[in-house]
């Protein structure tokens, strides 16, 4: 069963179990007996435009569903109680064995996408920033159980059609279309 928002899924309050729920706007859900209200805000991504000597952007291949196979900026979810550059932090570490610190972090976007898992699409805040750190393909130890591969890549050779992720798309698709990779000021 495919759904377009937890908020479809749930039946009872679960503050005191009732089932006397209203739904507004696919995103609030509140409940008639004891005026619970429960706001199906975004989850919060965050990933990074890493690039080596030579220009080329990092991309790592899915490894898990969704979109298994498909590439994807390096990033994941924000846990609670991380600032975003604690995230990215974290996930460039896990992921990619990357030591990166704040200081080579400058935001650079966002965009909103959809995240299916488990039949249930989950609204997503992609937060992206360019990595000042440049790296090459023989440090990077990637995490199989969540990378099948690293590539990289020319930007403007990049096909948006490998891309998996919806917000990760729309983030790029603006990045290709304004030329952001020609930037010089995020390098080193």
């Amino acid at each position: 069963m495919k759904s377009d928002s937890i908020i479809s899924v749930i039946r009872f309050c679960p503050l005191c179990g009732s089932s006397k729920l209203n739904k507004s706007n696919n995103f609030i859900l509140s409940c008639s007996d004891c005026s619970f209200i429960y706001y199906d805000n975004p989850k919060v991504t965050v990933c990074s435009l890493i690039f080596n000597k030579d220009g080329q952007l990092l991309l790592t291949k899915r490894a898990e569903e969704p979109m298994k196979g498909f590439l994807d900026l390096p990033g994941g979810f924000v846990d609670q109680n991380e600032t975003l550059e604690q995230a990215l932090i974290r996930e460039l570490s896990e992921e990619l064995q990357l030591s990166v610190q704040e200081e080579d972090l400058i935001y650079y976007s966002s965009s909103v996408g959809r995240y299916e898992y488990s039949g249930i699409n989950y609204f997503t805040v992609l937060v992206c920033y360019f990595c000042k750190k440049i790296v090459s393909g023989q440090e990077i130890k990637f995490d199989k159980d969540e990378i099948a591969d690293i590539v990289f890549v020319r930007p403007e050779e990049l096909n948006i059609k490998l891309l998996g992720m919806e917000d990760t798309k729309n983030l790029m698709t603006k990045f290709l279309k304004n030329k952001d990779y020609e930037r010089q000021n995020f390098k080193n």
